[in-house]
């Protein structure tokens, strides 16, 4: 009876260990449908304020406290790392303490052919990104995107929008929803090389946009006109209100000082200091006073980026406000007071670890507990277009190699003779090492010798060229006085240089290497000429 005992419990072993496999090889390949059995929908909702019709002056600064994840956004198509916030929802109406909504009608979106969700305003196409959305439960029926979402599609129960641009839930979520949205991404470097000195607001623009409080403090309308008196169109006024509140106040999140009656005037005027919500209320609110329309628009900064799951992780604590402006002919544009964060965290190996441990948790989500037939076409594509992509590229380093074998081996065969015969053995050692260095040092090699043909004529500086020589001087000038923060923007670092002259030649040349890299627009033999001669200034002149 042993002898038989023992082949049984074996083939339970491997009869157990074959079902197990079986079952979760099904799991993974047969696609679910969305019976919410696998979904979170005991989840806690975030977000129980900051974006919804109405919204208090500090309702943000409480939910930037906490730092539990909101959404994880992954782009598909578009310019890489273009997109700098999360839109949320847009508010026109202030109090003096409260920003609210006037009109609160919402129109509902009917689905196309394809299973899109479009929204009919759409502008500059060819600017279009694509991103795909994995939203956690939230108390709001807000959605989110880059800029102005243009088009959505996914598992959603309806979709409204307002004529805010906002679009939103037709009811509150219950658990994670997961979509894709179209958004426009306007060339700011373009929209201020066209604007014009027009000021004219159209007619049909709702009063509302120009709406201030009864009972604003006359030392708010006096210091609009002061900060705009010399902008020439409305794209000017608020650059320069955008500007002074940047350079001037301070951003904390722990406020010293209790808001008062007027709190923006406690803001402007005495705290100078404060979250994103102050920054934000007092441009709306200064635009607004100098006849600029604006409104004030609440979403979520970019968030971290996940180079393992190639996504950006987005939390409470970067729940933003910023603000919109219409500029004529162009329609509304967004501009951001708030100075950045002097405490934003550092990248540690924590940080790096948590990446691999959120990326694992977006998978399981994304093509376990979501996972449908789309997701499953979408997941054998890919592997399918990785495996080819591997197979070519071993075919081709393959052939490189054995084409290497061939001409390397022909050539040391007719030459090992002579090499012996002449002692040679130093100069094939120093051409292996100066070989090395080239190929280790190539981008600066090819860099340079793309500057001296653009010196000799023979070309035109392209984007790779300015940047090295911008970043050269940069490096060149902290050496000598202090170096530029994480937090720091290459413009605020500038402005902070003791020496005017310095600071002279660096502001100029960041204009050019922002007008080659952002505005994709060509550097002209002067505009090159000056960045060579800011090297060679910062080089010899000591602050």
């Amino acid at each position: 009876s042993q002898q038989v005992v023992m082949p049984l419990s074996g083939m339970s072993l491997w009869a157990t260990v074959c079902i197990l496999l079986t079952g979760f090889l099904l799991f993974l390949i047969i696609p679910r449908v969305g019976t919410g059995y696998f979904t979170r929908a005991t989840a806690e909702s975030l977000l129980a304020s900051g974006f919804t019709d109405r919204v208090q002056l500090g309702d943000i600064g409480q939910v930037k406290l906490s730092n539990a994840v909101v959404m994880h956004a992954r782009q598909i198509s578009g310019t890489p790392f273009a997109v700098l916030k999360w839109r949320g929802i847009a508010l026109d109406r202030f109090d003096g303490r409260n920003w609210a909504k006037t009109a609160r009608r919402r129109f509902p979106l009917r689905m196309t052919a394809d299973g899109e969700y479009s929204i009919p305003r759409v502008t500059h196409v060819e600017e279009a990104d694509r991103y795909e959305i994995f939203l956690e439960p939230l108390a709001t029926t807000t959605l989110f995107g880059p800029h102005q979402i243009r088009a959505l599609s996914g598992r959603l129960q309806g979709v409204e929008y307002d004529d805010d641009d906002s679009v939103y839930l037709r009811l509150p979520m219950a658990q994670r929803i997961q979509y894709e949205v179209v958004s426009d991404i306007p060339d700011r470097a373009r929209m201020f090389a066209d604007s014009s000195t027009e000021d004219r607001i159209p007619d049909d623009l709702p009063a509302r946009y120009l709406q201030l409080p009864r009972d604003i403090d006359p030392q708010i309308e006096q210091l609009a006109k002061q900060i705009t008196a010399n902008g020439k169109s409305i794209i000017e006024k608020a650059s320069l209100v955008e500007g002074y509140l940047k350079r001037n106040y301070r951003y904390t999140l722990t406020l010293s000082w209790a808001p008062g009656p007027q709190p923006l005037s406690t803001f402007l005027f005495q705290a100078k200091a404060g979250h994103c919500e102050y920054f934000a209320s007092s441009m709306a609110i200064l635009l607004r006073a100098a006849g600029i329309p604006t409104r004030l628009v609440n979403g979520f900064l970019m968030g971290e980026y996940n180079p393992v799951g190639s996504d950006y992780i987005i939390r409470e604590s970067d729940a933003h406000s910023w603000v919109e402006v219409y500029i004529p002919g162009r329609g509304w544009m967004e501009f951001d007071p708030t100075p950045p964060d002097p405490n934003r965290p550092e990248i540690n190996l924590a940080m790096q670890l948590s990446h691999y441990i959120d990326a694992m948790d977006l998978f399981w989500n994304s093509y376990v507990l979501v996972y449908d037939s789309g997701a499953q076409l979408q997941l054998f594509r890919s592997a399918q277009d990785r495996v080819q992509s591997l197979q070519t590229a071993l075919r081709d380093t393959s052939d490189r190699w054995i084409a290497h074998g061939h001409y390397f081996s022909a050539r040391l065969s007719a030459g090992a003779a002579q090499v012996a015969r002449r002692g040679a053995f130093w100069t094939v050692f120093i051409a292996i090492v100066l070989a090395a260095a080239a190929y280790k040092h190539r981008r600066i090699l090819s860099t340079q010798l793309q500057i001296w043909r653009v010196r000799q004529g023979r070309s035109r500086a392209t984007e790779d060229v300015v940047e090295q020589l911008f970043y050269r001087a940069a490096r060149m000038a902290e050496r000598t006085t202090r170096k530029r923060k994480p937090a720091e923007t290459w413009r605020e670092w500038i402005l902070g240089l003791p020496d005017p002259h310095r600071r002279s030649l660096l502001e100029r040349a960041l204009t050019v290497f922002e007008k080659s890299k952002y505005g994709q627009l060509p550097v002209s033999t002067e505009e090159f000429s000056l960045l060579e001669q800011t090297i060679q200034d910062v080089k010899t002149r000591r602050p």
